[in-house]
């Protein structure tokens, strides 16, 4: 049987990111649920152009954290809720 995250494992591996990129996405992925992660399956294969958004995301935030900076921070948030809203329009 496969899970949403063994999909989503699968189109990331297979998808234009780095090498490095793929195994930090897919670690992220694994800490969540099977149930959490039926929006962001949808959402890839919808359209796999979604995988390098998460990832620039995620690695927005991870700098933002390593520097302690909650302004870059906020403007990374702002973007995703940008983004959320037009995915519902």
């Amino acid at each position: 049987m496969h899970t949403n995250f063994d999909t989503i494992k699968k189109i990331i591996q297979l998808s234009k990111l780095s090498v490095s990129d793929k195994k930090e996405l897919v670690e992220l992925f694994s800490k969540a649920s099977d149930a959490d992660l039926e929006s962001a399956l949808a959402l890839f294969m919808e359209d796999a152009y979604w995988i390098s958004v998460i990832n620039e995301n995620f690695k927005a935030k991870k700098t933002a954290l390593k520097n302690k900076d909650a302004n870059i921070w906020q403007e990374i948030m702002n973007g995703e809720e940008s983004q959320l809203k037009t995915l519902g329009a």
